[in-house]
């Protein structure tokens, strides 16, 4: 409510704290960051992408749902299938959340992610219960999606 009332740094303050939840490993006063560029402020997208792949940088066993999720939402989609095709995160309801919604279309679209679909199982799981909305398939564990 706030944002849509133009009060921008009341938002900011409102989902820094939700934002910590998630953001534990990362650097401090990450949470800020991110809010910021969620709500528009550019300048903050640069500072946003760069704790995204530090905190990826220091090669977490488990990463946190928060980085693939912004990782998407920052228009890195290729780089976001990478992230959730190495392995668990911490939080898979928020990243393939992002994934299957309005700002994963990029992703889902890219010539990489039919076989993005078969390394993580989606293909498998499709081949024996039918594609999702969105995607078409065009031969056993090959998926096309929108």
């Amino acid at each position: 409510m706030s944002e849509a009332r133009g009060r921008k740094e009341e938002a900011v303050e409102r989902i820094t704290p939700a934002l910590r939840v998630f953001l534990g490993d990362f650097a401090p006063g990450s949470a800020e960051v991110l809010a910021r560029w969620i709500f528009g402020d550019d300048a903050a997208r640069t500072k946003a992408l760069e704790l995204v792949e530090g905190y990826l940088a220091t090669k977490p066993a488990i990463v946190t749902g928060i980085a693939p999720y912004a990782l998407i939402r920052l228009g890195q989609p290729a780089r976001t299938l990478e992230v959730l095709q190495a392995g668990p995160t911490g939080n898979d309801a928020l990243a393939f959340g992002v994934l299957w919604g309005p700002y994963g279309r990029a992703a889902r679209a890219l010539p990489a992610f039919p076989e993005f679909a078969r390394k993580v199982g989606l293909a498998g799981h499709w081949d024996r219960h039918g594609a999702p909305d969105g995607c078409r398939r065009v031969g056993t564990l090959d998926y096309r999606c929108e």
